[in-house]
């Protein structure tokens, strides 16, 4: 199986996140919601996002694989995958308006929730 490899780096780099926003809870004192500036605000967005389309985009991926989807196909989705999400969560970090990171890291996880979805409708439909 390859999900398992993609599903634990990502777990990582959502571990990576979930710190940043403990460790800047505790610094600042804020223990709900996103407090006053836009730090906060970014970090908890940056945490959130991940998980409004990670676990999603990997189900995706990983019926692809159990689905006798081409190994280049799970290995493609789940490598852009994490690339969009490392991309996505370093723009959110570096600036809380536009960024390259943040810009192409939402662009290239779009694109991996629309290709996986086809793919596996094509799947299912062979």
């Amino acid at each position: 199986m390859l999900t398992p490899l993609y599903a634990g780096l990502l777990g990582l780099l959502y571990a990576l996140l979930s710190g940043r926003v403990m460790w800047w809870r505790m610094r600042s004192g804020v223990l709900t919601g996103d407090g006053p500036g836009e730090v906060g605000h970014a970090m908890v967005r940056a945490h959130a996002n991940f998980m409004e389309f990670v676990p999603l985009v990997l189900v995706l991926i990983l019926v692809i694989e159990l689905g006798g989807g081409d190994p280049r196909w799970v290995h493609g989705l789940g490598l852009a995958l994490l690339v969009a999400r490392v991309l996505h969560a370093v723009g959110m970090w570096r600036s809380t308006g536009v960024s390259f990171g943040r810009r192409a890291g939402a662009g290239l996880t779009w694109s991996v929730l629309l290709v996986a979805s086809g793919v596996c409708l094509s799947l299912c439909c062979a």
